[in-house]
């Protein structure tokens, strides 16, 4: 009898052991999806310089524009604006003059480029040294593109600007820094 006892105790052993081994019918793991917000702007590499040449006697009573394919790319996770400033136009002239033309007459204007993003709207706008809203949009994107206009001043307003050297005038390039800024909305 003590035999069977014992044998009885480690066939239960070994099925306890056994069952105990045995993998349950489903198990749980957590995901996280981790989202990490990033903005970038950038200026076409190809298109760093933008110059509006006043060469003849109509674009001083006409003005000048220039209109630059996807001069802007723009990568946000979520919505955002553009925005745009400068600070005033200078220039070294020869020997030691130099003037400065107000940037307030120089007008930028942003439109869809080659990717468009709803939910975007565009504001015309004349550069200052104050940041000013350029492109608002409700939505985030991977590559939005958009065309850049520049329109130079009009109606003579550049007139009396160049610069004289021994009674002549001389070609005069007057010279600033536009800034590109991207928010977050």
């Amino acid at each position: 009898m003590k035999k069977i006892i014992l044998t009885s105790a480690i066939m239960l052993t070994a099925l306890v052991t056994s069952l105990a081994q045995e993998q349950l019918p489903s198990d749980q793991v957590t995901l996280n999806v981790i989202l990490t917000p990033f903005q970038t702007i950038s200026v076409n590499s190809g298109q760093k310089t933008v110059d509006l040449e006043y060469n003849a006697a109509n674009k001083y009573s006409e003005g000048v524009s220039k209109a630059l394919s996807d001069h802007l790319t723009v990568q946000s996770t979520g919505a955002f604006i553009v925005k745009v400033s400068s600070v005033a136009f200078s220039t070294n002239g020869s020997g030691t003059t130099t003037k400065t033309i107000e940037s307030t007459g120089i007008a930028i204007e942003a439109s869809f480029g080659s990717a468009e993003l709803a939910k975007t709207q565009f504001t015309k706008v004349n550069l200052t040294q104050e940041s000013k809203e350029l492109i608002s949009s409700g939505l985030g994107s991977l590559k939005a593109a958009y065309d850049v206009k520049y329109t130079g001043e009009k109606n003579n307003g550049y007139l009396n600007k160049l610069i004289q050297t021994g009674g002549l005038f001389e070609e005069t390039t007057y010279t600033t820094t536009v800034t590109y800024s991207l928010e977050a909305v």
